[in-house]
């Protein structure tokens, strides 16, 4: 290093022959040459530092805030140290991270419950379920307004809203069957939904016709309902034996034997014509479902006699005819009076289903005086085979003058014996 000092000049005074320096000489420009490293600065007032090196942090920096210096002689990464872009933030004592992004689920948060933090980096279904530690079932996360799909069991005992048509597995038959202009009539009843091969199928308010065109009089027919796209659209009339379905879905439905998709509404038998009928003498129309009761009345137009020892019927005339299902009771009542062809004879009146055969509730009536009026009160009650029957008035006499003779007065409305037959369909 080379140092150039500059005296201040002295331009006045006596030389001094005895000085080491005379005064040119001391008024020139010095050159001290030496080397300065190692030596104190000391406090420049200023300084250009472009080229220094090894200033000390620690000391030779002022000026700055609590602990920077002891971050800025940390090595990056250690504890302690500033935190450059891209580096390890370690552990901080403490952080607010409102703005950070970034931050990884699955390696970032600590404390989550097990899976919780697979189920916030793939919010699945089925990552959720894993998540949970009180869950039941299988499937995918319900929310309201949802598909509910199918679920294994549930309970609904508050539930609302639920529309029927929405039930599967149940017997639905809110019908009956009418006979309305000639016509078979299927109509809504309590009700409109009939399950048609499994499904509830809407029946029309209009209801769903059927004429007996083509049909042989005579014939009993078993009336069936088919659908289309979840409404009742027809109705066939068929010789075939209804069965109880047991196809999955449809158990318990009464059907067309074999056939599904045709489920029984009813019976019929057309008169001649062919026409259909449902009267007080001959009840032809029954419903299958939503039955009711029907009851039928006829009556002699003349007194009828028999002096047959065994039951025979009196008279065709009183017939009741009538259809029936093989689950219902049919009853029958024959009322009015009666006498015997001799006095002091025995004689009976019975109730005849089918033929002459009497059922147990016959009449039995005597007098000491022949021709002598009694009441005559008949009763049968029970089940019979599905389709056809009549009911109808039999009597037996006593040998040749203990004649049976059940009574007619007039044409008038009371004064003829009569048979009443109650059914229900």
């Amino acid at each position: 290093m080379t140092l150039s000092i500059t005296h201040a000049k002295v331009t006045t005074g006596t030389a001094d022959p005895t000085a080491e320096v005379d005064l040119a000489a001391w008024n020139a420009a010095h050159t001290i040459v030496g080397d300065l490293t190692g030596q104190a600065l000391g406090t420049p007032s200023s300084g250009t530092l472009t080229n220094a090196t090894g200033l000390p942090l620690s000391t030779g920096i002022s000026g700055t805030g609590t602990g920077v210096l002891t971050a800025l002689a940390t090595n990056v990464g250690s504890a302690g140290s500033i935190v450059v872009n891209g580096g390890a933030l370690g552990t901080p004592s403490s952080g607010t991270l409102t703005n950070a992004t970034g931050l990884p689920i699955s390696t970032g948060v600590a404390g989550l419950g097990t899976g919780v933090a697979t189920f916030l980096a793939t919010p699945s279904s089925a990552n959720l379920r894993a998540a949970l530690t009180d869950e039941t079932g299988t499937g995918v996360a319900y929310f309201v307004g949802g598909a509910l799909g199918t679920p294994a069991s549930a309970t609904l005992t508050n539930a609302t809203g639920m529309p029927i048509a929405g039930v599967t597995g149940l017997g639905l038959g809110q019908c009956r069957l009418t006979l309305s202009g000639g016509n078979l009539v299927l109509l809504p009843f309590s009700g409109n939904l009939l399950t048609v091969n499994g499904a509830p199928c809407s029946v029309p308010d209009a209801g769903v016709s059927l004429a007996a065109s083509g049909l042989s009089a005579g014939t009993t027919y078993n009336i069936y309902a088919t659908a289309s796209a979840g409404v009742v659209n027809a109705l066939e009339a068929s010789t075939t034996a209804h069965a109880t379905s047991t196809t999955s879905g449809n158990k318990g439905t009464e059907i067309k034997s074999g056939d599904d998709a045709r489920s029984l509404v009813g019976m019929a038998r057309p008169v001649s014509g062919p026409a259909w009928t449902d009267s007080a003498t001959q009840a032809f129309v029954l419903s299958y479902f939503n039955r009711g009761s029907k009851g039928l009345a006829n009556h002699i137009t003349a007194t009828r006699s028999t002096a047959s020892t065994t039951f025979v019927e009196l008279n065709s005339e009183i017939r009741c005819e009538f259809l029936t299902w093989a689950d219902e009771v049919v009853q029958a009542l024959l009322a009015g009076s009666g006498y015997p062809g001799a006095a002091s004879v025995a004689v009976y009146a019975a109730i005849g289903f089918d033929g002459a055969t009497p059922e147990d509730g016959m009449a039995a009536i005597s007098d000491g005086t022949a021709g002598s009026l009694r009441p005559v009160a008949a009763y049968a009650s029970r089940r019979l085979s599905e389709g056809y029957h009549y009911a109808t008035a039999l009597g037996a006499g006593n040998g040749s003058t203990g004649t049976f003779n059940l009574y007619w007065a007039s044409a008038n409305d009371g004064f003829r014996s009569a048979l009443k037959v109650t059914i229900r369909g």
